[in-house]
């Protein structure tokens, strides 16, 4: 029995949703987001909680990347794709702040995303899972180990998410 994910494991959304389709509301998402790293953390600590969203987070990057990015000529392309991916899937605003290809860094913010727009204030970042969502995406593409740590959160007062990328 195989327990690994696959991009066939969302199934056909098409064939199973044939009314509702493919969109739901922030407010489910949010209670299935929030509710299991509340358990995660009760069970685990919020360390080791952390570590399985940025994990899942990887995962889900890099199949974004195999399945719905696919080649890109280059950086420029490829931080356009992302945008455009983020913003048709309503996942959130995505920019790049700052872009040193010869260092291999970067600080990109998401805005109104899923996971925190719009949540009480309470010092914590709360996008663990997006840490991982960028570094997944990106290591895709630069084919190197890629990390992203969430500097400023809508929860720590920043009123928009940004991120710290590394390469290497």
């Amino acid at each position: 029995m195989d327990n690994g994910f696959e991009w066939k494991d969302l199934g056909d959304i098409e064939e199973g949703r044939p009314t509702l389709g493919p969109w739901t509301n922030v407010t489910a998402y949010r209670l299935l987001y929030m509710t299991l790293r509340h358990e995660l953390n009760s069970r685990l600590g919020k360390e080791t909680s952390k570590e399985i969203f940025v994990a899942a987070g990887k995962l889900a990057g890099k199949e974004i990347f195999q399945n719905l990015i696919g080649d890109v000529a280059n950086l420029t392309d490829l931080m356009t794709k992302i945008a455009n991916l983020f913003d048709d899937l309503k996942v959130s605003i995505f920019k790049v702040e700052k872009a040193d290809e010869k260092k291999m860094e970067f600080m990109l913010t998401i805005s109104e995303d899923l996971d925190c727009s719009g949540v009480p204030e309470d010092g914590e970042t709360k996008c663990a899972w997006d840490e991982g969502l960028i570094a997944g995406i990106l290591s895709g593409f630069f084919k190197v180990a890629t990390t992203a740590r969430e500097i400023d959160c809508w929860a720590t007062g920043a009123g928009i998410c940004r991120f710290e990328v590394k390469t290497g």
